[in-house]
Formats: structure tokens, C-alpha cells, sequence
């Protein structure tokens, strides 16, 4: 069964975001709707990936910040970013995050018939035009990982 050892068949336990283990995956979600934040961030979880979740670019940069400054905690693995945003948009967020030297991968994540543009206009890692199935999710973050969850 997915989310379970197949050892022992005991649930398996998400990688913490800010875990100093390298074989923990975080993901950083930066979605502006409620509902697809949290499914993205549940099927992850499920799937043994440790994540964060901010509902806009600003918020995204303070959570980042504020966990830098606390715990000296590493940047996300992978950035899974919707470009249209209220606050902060994603490239306003991608211009800052590159500006301060992180260099994660980030996926877009854009419900517009330009997706691949708006990836190569900031040099994104990939794309993903909304809807998307969840394995299509999966793979996504598979793709762009080089090691899989716990």
C-alpha cells in the first residue's frame, strides 16, 4: 500500500522540511487556492515528502526567512509555484528568491495556455498546467528531485 514500509507495513513518516538529513525531500508550495495547497501538500506528505506551504510569494519568502534565521534551515529542494497570485505574484517571487543566491528548482504550476513561457520567462525547472492528475504531480516532483522520499 502507498505511504506504507513494505517491510513492516507501518505507516511511513513525511521528511521533515528542514531536516539536515540529505535524504529528505522538502518542498515548498506557493499556491494562492486553499483547496489545491492543501490537497498538493497532503498527497505529498502521504507520498513521504516533508513540505512547507505559503499562499503567495511574500509569505513564502517570510516563512523562508523566518526558518533561515531560527534554525539555519536549508533551502527547499523544489519550489512548486502558481504564477498568478495576489500580494506577490511568482515572478516577482522567483526574481527575489534568485536575487538572494537560492538556486532550488521550481515547477510552475499555471491554469494559462502560455505555461511554458511563463516557466522559460524565470527560467523555471518545468511546469505543470492546472488540472493536473495527481501521478502527473508525482512525477513532477520525482523528476526534479535527485533522490526519492523515505
Amino acid at each position: 500500500m502507498e505511504g506504507e514500509h513494505p517491510q513492516d507495513g507501518s505507516p511511513r513518516s513525511p521528511a521533515p522540511f528542514d531536516s539536515t538529513d540529505a535524504s529528505a525531500n522538502g518542498v515548498l508550495i506557493v499556491e494562492d487556492d486553499d483547496e489545491l495547497r492543501a490537497l498538493v501538500k497532503l498527497v505529498l506528505e502521504e507520498s513521504g515528502y516533508g513540505v512547507i506551504a505559503a499562499q503567495n510569494g511574500q509569505d513564502a519568502l517570510r516563512l523562508l526567512g523566518e526558518r533561515e534565521q531560527r534554525d539555519g534551515a536549508k533551502e527547499p529542494d523544489l519550489i512548486l509555484l502558481d504564477m498568478r497570485m495576489p500580494v506577490m505574484n511568482g515572478w516577482e517571487f522567483a526574481r527575489r528568491y534568485r536575487e538572494n543566491g537560492h538556486h532550488a528548482p521550481i515547477v510552475v504550476l499555471t491554469a494559462a495556455v502560455h505555461a511554458a513561457q511563463f516557466a522559460d520567462e524565470i527560467k523555471a525547472d518545468g511546469w505543470l498546467s492546472k488540472p493536473f492528475s495527481l501521478n502527473e504531480l508525482l512525477d513532477a516532483v520525482k523528476s526534479h528531485l535527485s533522490h526519492s522520499p523515505r
